[in-house]
């Protein structure tokens, strides 16, 4: 059986052991098992309920999404779920919160034998960036995409000093303790927030030279920090 749910959203990805709980809710507000404003910028939750779902595993094993009475709704395969009403996710299906591709969720299972079922949702990315494209940093410390220099002056400088420091960590994860200490030192007043409304519009400055780089290049691990995709 299996023991593991990874979720993964265009940004982040969550891995959820299913042996300690079977009940996982999803929204804004702290109470929640997985609370998107700790990883995503609050303007880009703020469609997002407090309590928005709820995957539960049942007894065979599979695994049913409620939406919890939510404002903006949650939507299987293009229509919106009918509140407090248990829907099976199965392969080839397409959720998201509030309707919005931003919260699309991927959901599988882990494998742990041969003869485990496998669920998948496979995201939709509209303009996806491929790894054939090149990002790197050249002998001057700019940035090159697909074979252009990124004018300093697109991003702020604690945006570069940010991209600077993932870009060295290239292929790790970077916490964001990690970050805050790097870029603005022990400041008491820096949340992992901060850190994330900059990781943010780096991938929506971005997506603005290439589409979908942004999101191909910076990647948020739900729980540890982020990732900058080495190329």
């Amino acid at each position: 059986m299996n023991n593991e749910l990874l979720v993964e959203f265009p940004h982040f990805e969550v891995l959820i052991d299913l042996s300690a709980q079977m009940e996982w809710v999803v929204g804004v507000a702290k109470s929640c098992d997985l609370t998107l404003t700790d990883y995503l910028p609050s303007d880009e939750t703020r469609i997002i309920s407090r309590r928005h779902l709820k995957l539960v595993r049942v007894a065979d094993g599979s695994v049913v999404v409620n939406d919890l009475g939510s404002t903006n709704g949650t939507y299987l395969n293009g229509e919106r779920m009918v509140a407090q009403r248990a829907y099976v996710v199965t392969a080839d299906d397409q959720l998201e919160l509030a309707g919005n591709p931003i919260f699309l969720m991927c959901v599988r299972f882990r494998q742990t034998s041969a003869t485990t079922p496998y669920y998948h949702l496979d995201p939709i990315t509209p303009t996806p960036f491929t790894p054939m494209r090149t990002f790197y940093a050249d002998d001057e410390g700019r940035f090159v995409l697909d074979g252009k220099v990124i004018p300093a002056t697109h991003f702020t400088p604690i945006e570069e000093q940010v991209l600077s420091y993932l870009y060295a960590h290239s292929g790790e994860v970077v916490s964001y303790e990690q970050i805050i200490s790097h870029v603005w030192g022990y400041d008491e007043t820096v949340q992992n927030n901060t850190v994330a409304k900059v990781v943010s519009n780096l991938r929506r400055k971005l997506n603005e030279r290439a589409d979908g780089a942004g999101d191909y290049i910076l990647r948020t691990v739900w729980g540890r920090g982020i990732r900058c995709q080495p190329l």
